[in-house]
């Protein structure tokens, strides 16, 4: 057998994965965009990618979907490609990637043949996501990329703050969400969902209340607090799973820089396509643990829900 060699230096294969050279690579990058998509002009700078990269290993191994799990991703070339890829990866587990162009049942055959338990996807192929995963281990489907532009709405211009009565919990809302309840947070059941013993306290708003609940089309928050919740912040978001009536982008960390913990970001809720947050958060001390939920319908309530966020305050609960 004749072997040909080059002229150049052998190359020096380094003993690391290849997302730990990836990353590597673009943590020495930092603020500079690393990837960017050619159609939007979207891009991730070298921290940021090793950032989402980070981010979803550990919500996958949080979800138990480590080593040993499948993962499948059907999405077209966009950073947001490489994300999930090195992720599933980072965190032990196996990615099958998707040809986006299949399909439904050769989607369908494929996550069968590789065992896939949650499927990744973007917004265009939804419809065949949905149709593929009958009859699989697939679970789950999440969204990445672009999320669907909601209608504008009408600005807010003027917000108000607000208390619940025992004055421990306080926000900032826009004065058009003048319905509000400031009473006491009712204990959830992990079992059957049902509520049962007082448990701390809670401030809700929205324009109307009823609505809220009832409905995907009217946008709203809700905050409950309380000392007497043990459950990991996994088995909460887990309890109040919206995925049958809207689409999961997924789950992330959450830190305001307060409060820490998780939270799923919800589109495509109900006929109204609106999009739901849904965060469990602690303090420094993991003496308390509260919800906080937003319901967004228009792009002005995305702007209300940021200043949402960014206000919220819980005072010290008592055990």
């Amino acid at each position: 057998m004749t072997i040909y060699r080059s002229s150049y230096d052998d190359i020096h294969v380094p003993d690391l994965s290849i997302t730990d050279f990836v990353l590597r690579g673009v943590m020495e990058r930092g603020d500079e965009a690393v990837l960017t998509c050619g159609l939007t002009g979207r891009n991730y700078t070298g921290t940021a990618l090793a950032r989402a990269i980070r981010s979803l290993a550990g919500g996958l191994i949080q979800r138990g979907l480590g080593t040993g799990h499948v993962v499948a991703l059907m999405a077209p070339n966009q950073p947001d490609f490489a994300v999930v890829f090195h992720g599933v990866a980072y965190s032990g587990g196996t990615i099958t990637t998707v040809n986006p162009n299949h399909k439904a049942v050769e989607v369908h055959q494929q996550l069968i043949d590789s065992g896939a338990e949650i499927l990744i996807t973007v917004p265009e192929f939804l419809d065949t996501a949905r149709e593929a995963i009958h009859g699989t281990r697939v679970t789950k489907i999440a969204v990445i990329g672009e999320a669907a532009s909601l209608r504008p709405g009408i600005p807010y211009t003027e917000y108000v703050s607000i208390t619940d009565e025992s004055n421990l919990i306080e926000m900032s809302v826009p004065v058009e969400w003048s319905d509000i309840d400031a009473r006491l947070w009712a204990e959830p059941d992990l079992a059957t969902g049902q509520v049962d013993n007082l448990i701390g306290p809670f401030l809700a708003a929205s324009p109307n209340l009823d609505a809220m609940v009832e409905t995907w089309g009217t946008p709203g928050v809700f905050l409950g607090a309380s000392p007497s919740i043990y459950w990991t912040l996994d088995e909460l978001l887990d309890l109040f799973d919206q995925s049958e009536s809207c689409t999961l982008v997924g789950r992330f960390d959450y830190d305001d820089g307060l409060y820490t913990g998780l939270f799923d970001n919800y589109t495509n809720c109900g006929a109204e396509g609106s999009d739901l947050m849904i965060a469990f958060v602690r303090p420094a001390d993991l003496s308390w643990t509260a919800m906080l939920q937003i319901t967004v319908v228009t792009e002005a309530d995305r702007e209300a829900a940021s200043t949402v966020v960014e206000t919220f305050m819980i005072q010290p609960l008592g055990g």
